[in-house]
């Protein structure tokens, strides 16, 4: 035997091992992140207080921003409904919402090996597309969190996946209609990438399928859209639109790049490499790819917005995984087993980056964990324990465990305030008056308060509150009156 082919074959074990210990790795932090009785992201309270609001039969898209309590909705309410139907079987907890977004990963992974088992045929190729989701720091990190992402790609995922396994069908045609439309109705931003691949997909079998798609998918979202205007009197627009409009810093898009290719960078140059291969041979499957690639490298832009985060490249991770799942087979079919070293080294050397900044989240969640829950608790003690509203940040979730309202999202209007959508000074009277019994603050470890609060805000709460105590990078703000 070649010792060429030795090297290769060893090279795909060794590539097999790292990733299925990578899943056993992420397995570790969902376990941990389940477990982690403390909020782990601003983002977790809103949705797991909406998620209760449906249970009780309230409204989440109040037409007025201007009016109490001061709430967003910033997303369609799938994502929301399914947690409410978790919650009503286990309660309301921490983890509520990440039972949700684990689960959703398992199934965008279970989604990454269909598509790439039905492009191609190769078994080895689609298992190491579906371990290499978990891969990725992005998605490891994000696909613990009680947040809406992970649910929307693995709807879109299957939706790719039901017009690739029945093209110039009807079955096909409706069922990745739907999928793709229940996808857009937990992350509004689903509507591009996924359904630009659908249709170039169907364009590439036939011109009339890729347009009775775009037909199908525009009808259900229309009626979708409009019978959500008219039972909530505008307000779905309202928060799931006008309220998403934050200001653009475009620093941001390079900042979120340059993080990517911190521990991406060897396997997004396999996957360039992949989309020009396909740009020069333009067959079938590369309408779908280059269309699903486009359309995510589009949709990633949006990570300008002030307040995005990881979540908003999932989709762009989604797109450099299928290239390079598909990649694999192209190079079992047309590169010598020394050619093939090169592209899969790049791979190699991407799961050895990748798990290193893995196990740093790990570590990091797991320190949560043990070192704050017990402050968590307490903080938790306290709240609960106080009659009146309170207000928090990123131990907003707290509320919701308490069983009480949340009153205002401070990050979503100090950014309605400075853009000149939403009028401050009622706010500002409440804070004044002392109408909020407590008001938990970061002191910057967790998140710089001048990002959740406008300066007049601060101001206010200065002259009407005092500090009563620190806990985990939260300042507690009692009333100034009841100062000793």
């Amino acid at each position: 035997m070649p010792m060429t082919v030795h090297v290769e074959r060893w090279a795909w074990r060794l590539l097999v091992m790292l990733l299925v210990a990578m899943v056993v790795l992420f397995g570790m932090h969902a376990w941990v992140a389940l477990h982690t009785y403390a909020p782990l992201d601003y983002g977790e309270g809103p949705l797991l207080h909406q998620a209760r609001l449906l249970l009780q039969g309230q409204p989440l898209y109040r037409p007025s921003l201007s009016e109490p309590p001061y709430t967003i909705t910033n997303y369609p309410p799938l994502y929301q409904t399914l947690v409410a139907m978790v919650g009503a079987i286990a309660g309301f907890s921490y983890e509520t919402g990440r039972w949700v977004s684990v689960v959703a990963t398992v199934l965008a992974m279970g989604a990454l090996w269909a598509l790439v088992q039905a492009l191609t045929g190769e078994r080895r190729a689609a298992a190491i597309a579906a371990m290499l989701l978990v891969a990725f720091p992005f998605a490891f990190y994000w696909g613990v969190l009680g947040r809406v992402d992970m649910l929307a790609l693995a709807l879109s995922l299957w939706g790719i996946w039901w017009a690739v396994r029945w093209p110039g069908t009807w079955w096909g045609l409706i069922g990745a209609a739907l999928l793709l439309t229940a996808a857009a109705f937990t992350r509004q931003s689903y509507l591009l990438a996924a359904p630009l691949a659908v249709c170039c997909w169907l364009a590439a079998h036939e011109w009339r399928w890729a347009a009775r798609f775009v037909g199908l998918m525009g009808l259900l979202v229309g009626a979708l859209t409009a019978f959500a205007l008219w039972w909530t009197k505008g307000g779905f627009w309202v928060h799931v639109v006008v309220a998403n409009r934050n200001q653009l810093n475009w620093w941001q898009v390079l900042a979120m790049a340059y993080l990517f290719l911190l521990t991406a960078a060897p396997i997004a140059v396999v996957a360039c490499v992949e989309a020009m291969q396909h740009l020069r041979r333009r067959e079938k499957i590369a309408w779908l790819l280059l269309g699903y690639f486009m359309g995510a490298s589009l949709s990633a832009l949006t990570v300008a917005k002030v307040g995005s985060n990881v979540n908003y490249w999932l989709e762009i991770v989604a797109a450099c995984i299928l290239l390079v799942g598909v990649g694999m087979a192209r190079w079992r079919r047309e590169m010598s087993p020394w050619e093939r070293l090169i592209p899969l080294g790049l791979v190699l050397l991407f799961v050895v980056l990748a798990w290193r900044a893995n196990s740093a989240i790990v570590r990091e969640t797991e320190w949560v964990q043990q070192v704050l829950v017990r402050d968590v608790r307490d903080l938790e003690a306290m709240v609960c324990a106080t009659p009146g509203p309170v207000i928090a940040e990123e131990m907003m979730s707290i509320l919701v465990v308490c069983k009480k309202e949340i009153v205002f999202q401070p990050f979503e209007y100090t950014r309605l305030a400075e853009e000149g959508i939403w009028d401050q000074r009622p706010f500002l009277t409440a804070i004044r008056a002392q109408q909020f019994d407590l008001i938990l603050i970061s002191d910057g470890w967790w998140e710089n308060p001048s990002n959740r609060w406008t300066p007049e805000m601060l101001d206010a709460i200065q002259k009407a509150y005092f500090p009563a105590e620190r806990r985990i990078g939260t300042i507690v703000y009692r009333p100034a009156e009841r100062s000793p």
